[in-house]
Parts: C-alpha cells; structure tokens; sequence
C-alpha cells in the first residue's frame, strides 16, 4: 500500500499538522512535541546511529495509549511513555494504532520524528540549535 506524505515540517517544539486536500470531515490533525531525550555521555560521544520506534492506539479522546516498544536500545519505555502523554491525534478513528520512529544520528543528535499508520505518514526534520542556550 502506497503511502501518502501529510507533512515534512521543520520545527523545534509543539506543533500542529494536517493534510488539508482532505476534505474537513476527514482531515487528520496531530499534535505532537518534540521530546529531547536524554542519553548517556558514552552513547553521546560514540559513533553510533540508531532507530527507537514504538507502537500505540489511539483512545476516544486521540491520545495515545498501550505504548509498545518495537525498537528501544537506550531510552526506556517509561520516559517514551511520558513524551507520547502530550500527542493528541485528531481524525483518526478510536484504537487506530500508530507507530513512531525517533532517530539519533551520530554527532547530530536527534534529527528526526516520523508517525505512521498504513495510510500516512508525517516526518518532522529536527533541525537547527537544539539547545542553543547550553556551553
């Protein structure tokens, strides 16, 4: 099944998407932060990129629930957890199950968010100074 892009936005932060060739009736909105998570200094200075991908279903209200790890190698089910309390899905149907994939690139740190479901799919390119205000 051919996957239709919703969105591929550069942003730090909250943000709100939807695909607006859809007609309103329909359309799929996502809110969703941008979680700096926290790695160790070793995996920070090793050469090292990785995937951390995860499942969920959506309940009545959009947001996510019953969090499955699929990928996780060093962030922790828990802290991924919490990040994902703050996603609201709009036009999705309840129990609908989605999956998100955080990328860690070597050097760069985190540089991307994608959230899929068998039709769609949104890339959020984390770009930029991720913490401008750090020595």
């Amino acid at each position: 099944m051919t996957r239709t892009p919703l969105a591929v936005i550069v942003c730090l932060g909250s943000l709100v998407c939807s695909c607006s060739s859809t007609p309103r009736a329909l359309q799929r909105e996502a809110m969703v932060q941008f979680c700096n998570f926290t790695v160790s200094s070793e995996l920070e200075r090793a050469n090292y990129s990785s995937l951390v991908i995860y499942t969920f279903e959506l309940t009545d209200e959009g947001r996510p629930t019953k969090v499955v790890p699929l990928k996780d190698d060093f962030v922790g089910e828990e802290v991924v957890t919490e990040c994902l309390r703050g996603w609201r899905f709009t036009g999705y149907r309840p129990g609908q199950q989605l999956r998100v994939v955080f990328v860690w690139t070597h050097g760069v740190g985190w540089t991307q968010i994608s959230v899929s479901d068998p039709q769609s799919l949104v890339v959020l390119e984390v770009t930029g100074d991720r913490c401008p205000y750090a020595d």
